[in-house]
């Protein structure tokens, strides 16, 4: 369970150390998606906001570091840096869409989004 004060921290930008933990989306149902950066991380939690527990954990490729949400779509991008990919969830099930591999040692560092056009774009490092 994530502590409230962390929790509160994080969403004003004042948490003391936010690489503990990342990439917090709301959604519409009340639930936060959350990455964590912890060596050989491999997924990200979905954490309810109202009572700050896990409701799950959704794997994703090596390195999940930066997470993007097309609200048209109810898709979360994730780009896995050790892993070279980017997973795509899909938010209303939770559940992988897919895994869109990358060129091998390219380590994704950041993702945009174009909702008007639905195109993802990759920064590589």
């Amino acid at each position: 369970m994530l502590e409230a004060r962390d929790a509160a921290d994080l969403l004003a930008a004042r948490h003391a150390d936010p690489f503990a933990v990342l990439g917090l989306h709301a959604d519409a149902d009340g639930r936060l998606w959350l990455r964590t950066l912890l060596p050989g991380a491999e997924q990200v939690s979905v954490i309810d906001a109202a009572t700050w527990t896990k409701i799950t954990d959704i794997p994703t490729g090596g390195g999940p570091r930066r997470t993007r949400v097309d609200s048209n779509t109810n898709k979360l991008y994730v780009n896995n840096s050790t892993g070279n990919s980017v997973t795509v969830i899909n938010m209303a099930t939770n559940a992988v869409i897919t895994t869109i591999a990358l060129p091998a040692s390219s380590q994704p560092w950041n993702l945009g989004i174009n909702t008007a056009t639905n195109r993802l774009y990759v920064a590589l490092r």
